[in-house]
């Protein structure tokens, strides 16, 4: 375990990231994502956050919305987390490059399709 960490510590100074957190959330609004390593973890997080959701008495997703596991939607685009890819609807994606083109004025942008 000492290894490891020794050399997470050393990636982290080579890339500027804290390479040894084992867990990580992120949240937009209401919409909450929490990445854990390894089941244990992912279930003491499963737990923590429905003891604070509880606590403050608030509703949690639908069922239909609760996902775990390595893939998931969130913000409506498909997150493929062990390989590293963000997948976005076409309308999403076209939406977003006129908006960016809205707040630019008007330099134009590139789109890519498949």
């Amino acid at each position: 375990m000492c290894r490891w960490i020794a050399r997470r510590r050393t990636l982290s100074k080579v890339t500027g990231n804290n390479e040894l957190r084992a867990y990580a959330a992120h949240q937009y609004t209401d919409d909450v994502v929490v990445s854990c390593v390894g089941a244990e973890r992912t279930v003491r997080a499963l737990r923590c956050w429905h003891r604070v959701m509880t606590g403050f008495d608030l509703p949690m997703a639908i069922d239909v919305k609760r996902q775990v596991g390595t893939r998931l939607l969130w913000l409506g685009m498909e997150w493929h987390v062990t390989l590293g890819i963000l997948v976005a609807q076409q309308a999403k994606v076209t939406r977003a490059a006129q908006a960016i083109d809205l707040i630019s004025g008007g330099i134009a942008l590139t789109t890519f399709d498949n």
